[in-house]
């Protein structure tokens, strides 16, 4: 019986040490050492905020994004697949990038969770970067999608956004 007990207490350890790799391996790596992450967390952060207030819009502006250095900037809210949208739009990616954002792993459900957001913009060259935020606009944005070209900059988002259909920005 005795034996028994420790078998069972050793399978449960091993359960426990499987069920601990695998979140560690399914949590991402946020961008919090690229430049323009403090930044934009705020600007996220705010917007998370009017909206609690009851703001029906927010407006966020990507002109400094990479030091304006960008052709195409996408914002990608909780329960989207950033690296399929930037691959139909053209852009390269690289395959460390589409390792770490291409397809949920463990127990996510998006590359994209449900409280975060990614910036993915590209290049004059067509490749494809990505900023993983770990707080993005709240739940009320959940599967925002929207993309701007330059001269655009400036993307309007709605708690009511609609995916395919774009939030015109009132004037």
């Amino acid at each position: 019986m005795r034996a028994f007990f420790f078998v069972v207490l050793g399978c449960i350890g091993l359960g426990s040490i499987s069920v601990v790799v695998t979140i560690a391996k399914s949590a991402p790596s946020f961008d919090r050492s690229h430049p323009d992450y403090a930044t934009f967390a705020a600007v996220f952060d705010q917007a998370d905020r009017a909206f609690n207030a009851g703001q029906s819009y927010v407006i966020i502006d990507l002109a400094p994004l990479n030091r304006g250095a960008w052709k195409t900037a996408c914002l990608f809210a909780g329960y989207t697949h950033p690296i399929e949208e930037m691959e139909r739009l053209g852009a390269r990616v690289d395959q460390a990038d589409r390792d770490r954002l291409g397809k949920a792993r463990g127990f996510r459900a998006a590359p994209v969770e449900e409280t975060e957001l990614v910036i993915a913009f590209t290049n004059e060259a067509g490749r494809a970067h990505f900023l993983h935020f770990q707080s993005g606009m709240g739940q009320q944005t959940q599967h925002y999608l929207e993309c701007v070209t330059k001269p655009e900059t400036r993307l309007a988002v709605s708690e009511k956004s609609v995916l395919g259909r774009r939030t015109p920005i009132p004037q």
